[in-house]
């Protein structure tokens, strides 16, 4: 029986790997080849884990573009983290991922793959997009103790797309000198306009 450690790492260097060919290549000329040779594996060992390159991507989007799916409210011994800090472990997942030039340069290779020709794709973004719209709000709830869900959901999708927005300027490399300045600038008006403007959605 494979350990399943090992076998998790494996799949971890794989998700890894079709990051850095994606970002190099882009999905379309990408090949499943390509991608296990970059993480020292067999294509044999590739497809044991995933039937094709599109079912592939769908990892790449939540381990490395859209972080709100690795973020937790328990501890790992089962136990709930204190408000405070979980916003403080969604700060530094927010600086990780608008500091990785890598991870944001994938993102818009495959949006541009979606308003171009990939259908399935788009369907995958639309996806990945609603789940992580409803995550987010949900940790709005945990964070501030919101109850309002219109006015999470709607919120949630708001800062989801400043975050995005931020990752496009940080692609094109507006703010290299300021970078660090940026991104606590952007973590501190959300962490307190978020919280002022639900504390006034209460229902």
């Amino acid at each position: 029986m494979a350990d399943p450690k090992k076998a998790m790492e494996q799949k971890q260097k794989i998700v890894d790997a079709a990051l850095t060919v994606f970002a190099k290549k882009g999905y379309g000329r990408a090949s499943v080849r390509e991608i296990a040779a970059a993480a020292g594996v067999t294509t044999g060992a590739l497809y044991y884990y995933y039937q094709n390159k599109f079912d592939l991507v769908s990892d790449v989007i939540q381990n490395h573009i859209h972080y709100v799916y690795n973020l937790s409210t328990q501890n790992e011994d089962g136990t709930f983290k204190e408000p405070e800090a979980f916003l403080k472990e969604v700060r530094q997942s927010t600086a990780d991922r608008l500091s990785d030039d890598e991870e944001q340069k994938l993102h818009f290779l495959l949006i541009g793959e979606v308003l171009t020709k990939d259908e399935s794709i788009k369907e995958e973004f639309r996806s990945h997009y609603r789940e992580i719209t409803e995550k987010t709000a949900d940790y709005f709830d945990y964070s501030f103790d919101v109850k309002n869900d219109k006015a999470k959901k709607l919120l949630s999708s708001f800062l989801i797309a400043a975050l995005d927005g931020m990752a496009f300027q940080n692609s094109l490399g507006l703010h290299k000198e300021d970078e660090e300045e940026m991104i606590a600038v952007f973590n501190d008006f959300f962490s307190t306009s978020i919280k002022n403007y639900l504390a006034d959605k209460q229902e």
